[in-house]
């Protein structure tokens, strides 16, 4: 996507009518503007993306053709230029909106979230800017780069152990903003191309950035198919998947469904993992970890349990005594349930369960 003032400073406005004559050619403009704003709360910084409009000295005409003059006034190129001398130009265009272009303000900002809290895809962005610059920069130390990235409703803050303007040699005002914004137009390109079923055509920036995020894509994908069968195989010890139990006859339909409905938790933790992590090795690792009645003995965990479970019992009824009964009562299933209240949900837990199935 071609913004109007840079296409308009590129050709001229008489190249540019004479362009948008040809049959072959169709245009849509808008009078917003993508941006992406920061805004200070207390030491942090967030970024949000957004869309504007210049409206010049009335904010009460959003006109097309005021939008557009809007745009070009300020450009030296085009000191004396009037309001009707774009009305050629714009009798050639469709008139839209981003919100309407992209199909949703709330789609693409969960694109944009989704890549800017990605910390490799703002390594692949931040690298794309390093050699925008020409300058020599360390890719190492951008491959090696510490970064923290979390969207707390469309606010994304970005901590890294480097600046950015450091690592690539650009000026201290130099940030993640600017990266981001480089997110934002691959986001706007990518979103209009698959709308608009056509080839993703846009800066060589652009480009580069799109080669690189769908390579990173495929090797995701790749890596996801090898470590689904190899957690399959030593987790499940090659019980394969769920459609594959169903149709050798394993599991019954009604055993499917409730799998289905017990695997949220599992699947909500396999989500909450990065994209590039090893989900061998963070299985491994929740499951091993302690919680903190683990190292207390088993009898002096359930005796705490039932006591406490008695007190409040006690406390609501007003009755004495009645949480001692409560306590002798529920010890005919405590190891099922009283665990899994002390020591909080684990992944093995419905996998546990899932091979039971299985059987």
């Amino acid at each position: 996507m071609q913004s109007f003032s840079g296409l308009a400073m590129a050709l001229g406005l008489k190249r540019l009518q004479t362009l948008l004559k040809h049959d072959d050619i169709t245009a849509t403009f808008t009078g917003e503007f993508p941006a992406v704003v920061a805004n200070s709360k207390g030491t942090m910084k967030t970024h949000r993306s957004v869309f504007g409009k210049l409206l010049g000295d009335d904010p009460n005409d959003e006109r097309p053709l005021k939008l557009a003059f809007n745009m070009l006034k300020s450009q030296e190129r085009f000191q004396g230029l009037k309001i009707r001398d774009l009305q050629p130009i714009l009798s050639r265009v469709s008139v839209a909106n981003y919100d309407k272009m992209l199909g949703g303000q709330k789609y693409v900002d969960e694109r944009f979230g989704s890549l800017a809290t990605d910390t490799q895809t703002l390594r692949i962005a931040l690298a794309m800017e390093a050699e925008l610059s020409a300058r020599e920069y360390d890719q190492s130390a951008i491959a090696n780069l510490k970064i923290e990235a979390h969207n707390f409703d469309g606010e994304i803050l970005i901590l890294s152990d480097i600046e950015p303007h450091i690592l690539i040699g650009r000026d201290p005002d130099f940030g993640w903003g600017n990266v981001l914004s480089t997110l934002q137009d691959y986001v706007i390109d990518a979103t209009i191309s698959q709308r608009q079923s056509t080839d993703l055509v846009g800066s060589s920036e652009i480009r580069d950035l799109a080669i690189h995020r769908i390579d990173l894509s495929l090797q995701r994908a790749h890596r996801s198919a090898e470590q689904i069968e190899g957690f399959q195989t030593v987790v499940f010890e090659g019980a394969g998947g769920l459609a594959d139990a169903y149709n050798r006859g394993a599991i019954s339909f009604e055993d499917a469904l409730r799998l289905i409905d017990r695997s949220t938790k599992f699947r909500e933790w396999l989500v909450g993992l990065s994209p590039d992590a090893d989900v061998l090795t963070e299985y491994h690792a929740a499951i091993a970890k302690d919680a903190i009645t683990d190292k207390l003995p088993v009898a002096t965990v359930r005796f705490a349990f039932f006591t406490a479970s008695g007190a409040g019992i006690d406390a609501l009824t007003g009755g004495s005594g009645i949480g001692t009964a409560a306590g002798v009562g529920l010890s005919a299933f405590d190891t099922f349930v009283i665990d899994r209240l002390l020591k909080g949900w684990r992944p093995n837990m419905f996998v546990e369960a899932a091979k039971r199935s299985f059987d």
